[in-house]
């Protein structure tokens, strides 16, 4: 902890003269839109990048640390699909920020994060992230047990399925009101709850953002990460046992903070 306190520490004090010059240059709205943006698809689109290379530039490699070990490989128009949906939802997520951010203008506020000129304590970053992981995945998991009730599966969540093989770039290929319930409000809502400073939450929302993409990825790397997620879709076979397996991943999260 120690350690890790004093690297926060070091970056904050490297990167405090460019974050308060930046803070002090723009308007309050267009550092919080803008800079989420920038987060959320630098976050996203960069690891699914990489995972998808490898499928193209080392096919040998990729294959041998594929957790199934048959490919069934996405066709070049599922892939165009994939790509089109995500950037709907990754729309979706822009259009609803805005339009809160716009409201809040005419009340009056000149953001909806804390855009404070100093970066936040590491004491304070490492509290907040904590609360906002753990209010995440208890908002995650309600809204997947939703998800995997038999009405919601076969409107909603069946979409997401489509890939047996999962890759990164369908971590949103998402049915939009799953969109909202699992990806856009479970992070959203929790730094808003204590105010976080907008750098914390942005930590929050791209570590968010970069587990998901691991765990769709398909591949062994990174301990394994992804093998249950990867089972999941491999062998799912409807509503029912999508919810076992959501109370499934609620006690592995238990286990690993207990």
């Amino acid at each position: 902890m120690a350690n890790l306190t004093t690297i926060l520490q070091l970056s904050a004090f490297s990167i405090q003269p460019v974050w308060q010059s930046t803070v002090e240059t723009y308007p309050p709205w267009a550092f919080e839109f803008f800079g989420t943006l920038i987060i959320q698809f630098t976050a996203y689109w960069i690891p699914c990048a990489l995972f998808q290379s490898l499928d193209i530039l080392f096919p040998a490699f990729a294959h041998r640390h594929k957790i199934q070990p048959i490919p069934k490989p996405a066709s070049t128009s599922q892939l165009w699909y994939c790509l089109y949906i995500v950037l709907r939802n990754q729309f979706l997520a822009a259009a609803i920020h805005a339009s809160v951010l716009f409201c809040a203008i005419q009340l009056g506020q000149t953001s909806l994060a804390r855009l404070d000129t100093a970066l936040p304590k590491p004491l304070e970053i490492l509290r907040d992230l904590a609360f906002c992981i753990i209010l995440r995945e208890l908002m995650f998991y309600y809204a997947h047990r939703l998800l995997y009730t038999s009405r919601f599966y076969a409107l909603v969540h069946k979409f997401h399925h489509l890939f047996t093989a999962p890759i990164a770039m369908a971590t949103e290929y998402t049915h939009p009101f799953e969109h909202l319930i699992s990806n856009i409000l479970p992070v959203s809502i929790p730094p808003r709850l204590i105010n976080a400073h907008i750098a914390t939450a942005w930590l929050f929302m791209a570590f968010i953002i970069i587990q998901a993409v691991i765990g769709h990825s398909g591949y062994d790397f990174f301990g394994n990460v992804a093998m249950i997620h990867d089972l999941h879709h491999e062998k799912f076979v409807g509503a029912e046992e999508g919810t076992k397996e959501a109370v499934r991943g609620v006690n592995v999260f238990v286990l690993q903070i207990s």
